[in-house]
């Protein structure tokens, strides 16, 4: 599977108060490049409402939200570091909220998220000083550095 990371989605320092200005903001963004259908945002939304995303990872709160394929043109990722770290409610436990600080949006044209790619989501998180070199970035193109050099082995 070839996932597309293109550098105008991904962002640095995104500022939001809830999980859904952060998804509407990446969604729209999405359907904009032309990877989304205009019904993606609320499809997304919907749709993280009922499966949450969140991950509490040992360094660093990430979700890796994503809508039905019917929403979706072509796979892609957008991605957004944020400002300050915002809840979202745990994939694991929906009652526990997750302080989130890296948003990994995928767009997929298959209906289940394909194994290797949590997998390498997950794996990526867990090098060694990768966290703590996230939230030190400033500029989306270092972000984008980070995730390409990564992203392009799924």
């Amino acid at each position: 599977m070839s996932i597309l990371l293109k550098k105008e989605l991904v962002f640095s320092d995104v500022s939001a108060a809830s999980w859904e200005e952060v998804l509407s903001f990446l969604g729209e963004k999405m359907v904009e490049s032309g990877v989304a259908k205009d019904t993606f945002v609320d499809a997304i939304i919907n749709r993280e409402n009922e499966f949450p995303t969140g991950l509490p990872m040992a360094a660093i709160g990430i979700a890796i939200p994503h809508a039905n394929p019917d929403n979706v043109n072509e796979d892609a990722f957008a991605i957004a570091k944020l400002r300050e770290p915002v809840k979202f409610r745990n994939m694991g436990d929906p009652d526990e909220e997750v302080g989130v600080n890296i948003v990994i949006m995928m767009c997929l044209t298959e209906k289940q998220v394909p194994i290797e790619v949590l997998s390498s989501i997950l794996e990526m998180f867990s090098e060694d000083g990768l966290a703590e070199r996230i939230r030190q970035v400033k500029m989306a193109e270092d972000l984008f550095e980070i995730f390409f050099t990564r992203i392009t082995k799924i």
